[in-house]
């Protein structure tokens, strides 16, 4: 399920070609954030990520973030996968047309 995100368009991109070792985090314009399609909190996504990580290590994170999302909440999805040790996070955007 996709939530309603105005993502960005990125002239240059490419589509992942596996992505069974991604996990997708989702962070609304408001900053609500959804791991998969499941709603979640930050201290909920930190377990998660530790989870994941010690599971799939190659895991990747996949940033889904609405244009309009405040920095700061970027940031602390950022510093929570650093900390869980993802050494792989793809800002996910929309390709443009060629």
């Amino acid at each position: 399920e996709k939530h309603p995100v105005a993502m960005p368009v990125a002239l240059h991109s490419r589509v992942a070609k596996d992505p069974a070792e991604r996990l997708t985090i989702t962070i609304t314009r408001e900053g609500a954030l959804y791991a998969g399609a499941y709603p979640t909190r930050l201290a909920e996504l930190a377990v998660l990520l530790r989870r994941e990580q010690a599971r799939q290590p190659n895991l990747t994170l996949n940033l889904r973030a609405d244009r309009g999302t405040e920095h700061q909440f970027v940031a602390e999805v950022l510093e929570l996968s650093a900390a869980a040790g993802l050494g792989k996070v793809v800002f996910a955007a929309y390709q443009s047309e060629p």
